[in-house]
């Protein structure tokens, strides 16, 4: 997937602890709505070391009132 292709929308989450941060996001894919997970390792000199991602297509109908969110 090309950079352009994605679009970040909100921010719902963030947790951090020690040298990793956790991000929980909603944005689009080729126009399809998707919630991103992130986790970052900052260094010591408060630089993103690593960064891992995961997206998930958020389904039009789901078994629950909770939300994705």
């Amino acid at each position: 997937m090309a950079v352009s292709d994605k679009e970040y929308v909100a921010i719902r989450q963030v947790v951090a602890e020690g040298e990793f941060v956790a991000v929980q996001s909603e944005g689009r894919v080729n126009g399809q709505t998707h919630t991103f997970r992130d986790l970052f390792r900052v260094d010591a000199h408060a630089k993103i070391a690593e960064q891992w991602q995961v997206a998930a297509v958020f389904p039009d109908v789901v078994p629950h009132d909770n939300g994705a969110f």
